[in-house]
């Protein structure tokens, strides 16, 4: 489904968050975001028609005096808020003295592992394995564990299996969207493979929480041959949050049959559950953990996190890539990790977590259409039926409503794209946050009255 691009006049809105003073979408803009569409491939549309020109901690400006708060975080990147001054400033001086230098040693790359390391080392993550995008590291870390199983068994197998969950989302990237627990993703690939294991995630949405069906379904497969099971703290698209107990079980699970447990960390790190990093809210330490999104709050960077017995298993220049370490996105790193402690972020995002969620779970008490509300800290997602089947076009409506009245949302996501997502930079103050709350209840209000 698609947002309309015909502009039409509405209400004018000017808070001290908000500001919308023109038709929207802006007419002027039309043409630009047309072009643009006709250049780039059509996956890359689908959201709002927002000329996007500028941002600043928790808002996002048009050229035409537009203002929203924003409720995506840029797709869950802006942790430490959009253009940070910090990050902003690092990336200035580091671009100043050097763009690249490929896997060559260079102070900042010292100062961001310090830094990360001086964090993890409490989890004996003693390895960090630089990369650029979430799918980088997914697809290294798939890679680790399998050459890590067939080092540390003596069977050396061909045959070896990969354990993830129905409806997750690990990436777009071929190895990342096999593990990916989406079907309609994987319809392109011309390799079909038995060696991914799919198990319904255990959110209490769209499955039970028992970790029996886990078992029930894995030990049909020879378990000797499972290389690694890898898991959201929650999940990207549903935004469901698995219990405690049943991740415990699957820690211990993986623990006494010596495989290898990945976090996928890349939309859930630095802060946005509350905690530095979700896996913390289980009390389990994963073998290996992924992260990007929030790790620079702009720039292409990723990472693993891992211990030495698993990173180092293949030899000197066989796993690299080429914009590993890029100094420029490093300096933005440090300039997040900076910015994390220097203002109590995660603590933020916890405090302002609490507020989301209460406020979403009285939504779902008073609407209809809102039929189940799920996330934690500041990821969160609203289900949106018409009676009993979710539905898309409510949801795109509800998204295009709350656009238009000063609040930025992205695209709907998760089962039938029925789901408004919402994750605000782990910045937001509380009054924007409780406007943008309000937008959205306002947004459904009418959407129902419609």
């Amino acid at each position: 489904m698609d947002f309309s691009l015909k502009p039409e006049e509405v209400p004018q809105v000017k808070t001290s968050n908000r500001n919308i003073c023109t038709e929207i979408p802006v007419t002027d803009s039309i043409e630009i975001i047309n072009k643009i569409h006709e250049l780039e491939p059509n996956s890359l549309s689908g959201q709002l028609p927002l000329l996007w020109e500028r941002a600043e901690n928790f808002n996002v400006f048009d050229p035409y005096g537009n203002k929203w708060i924003d409720f995506s975080s840029g797709v869950i990147l802006a942790n430490v808020g959009h253009r940070n001054k910090q990050v902003a400033t690092n990336i200035k001086n580091q671009a100043d003295i050097n763009l690249h230098n490929y896997l060559f040693p260079s102070n900042i790359k010292y100062k961001f592992l310090s830094k990360l390391y001086a964090i993890v080392s409490k989890w004996d993550y003693d390895k960090i394995f630089l990369l650029t995008t979430g799918s980088e590291a997914i697809e290294n870390a798939i890679k680790l564990s399998c050459n890590y199983r067939n080092k540390t068994k003596a069977d050396n197998s061909k045959q070896i299996y990969i354990v993830s969950f129905q409806n997750g989302f690990h990436g777009r990237t071929m190895g990342a969207q096999l593990a990916g627990g989406i079907q309609a993703q994987k319809h392109w690939i011309p390799i079909k493979t038995d060696s991914f294991i799919n198990i319904p995630y255990p959110d209490n949405i769209f499955h039970s929480a028992d970790f029996r069906d886990f078992r029930r379904i894995v030990e049909t497969y020879d378990i000797s041959k499972i290389a690694c099971v890898i898991i959201e703290g929650y999940q990207g698209g549903n935004i469901g949050v698995p219990p405690v107990d049943y991740i415990r079980e699957l820690y211990h699970w993986c623990k006494t049959n010596g495989i290898l447990l990945i976090f996928d960390e890349v939309q859930s790190g630095f802060g946005r559950t509350g905690k530095f990093f979700s896996f913390e809210h289980f009390n389990i330490i994963p073998d290996i953990i992924c992260c990007g999104k929030g790790i620079s709050s702009s720039l292409p960077l990723s990472c693993i996190l891992t211990r030495k017995e698993i990173a180092d298993t293949f030899p000197i220049g066989s796993m690299s890539s080429t914009h590993s370490g890029n100094p420029v996105c490093l300096a933005a790193g440090v300039g997040v990790l900076d910015e994390l402690e220097r203002h109590n972020i995660v603590q933020n995002a916890q405090k302002m977590g609490e507020i989301l969620q209460k406020r979403l779970k009285q939504l779902r008490n008073k609407y209809e259409i809102v039929k189940i509300v799920s996330g934690i800290g500041l990821a969160a997602g609203i289900h949106i039926y018409r009676n009993t089947t979710p539905n898309s076009e409510l949801a795109y409506r509800i998204v295009e409503m709350c656009f238009k009245k000063g609040v930025l949302i992205c695209a709907p996501v998760g089962y039938m794209n029925s789901v408004v997502k919402l994750t605000p930079p782990l910045t937001i103050a509380e009054d924007a946050l409780i406007e943008g709350i309000d937008v959205i209840e306002e947004s459904i209000q009418e959407v129902i009255e419609l």
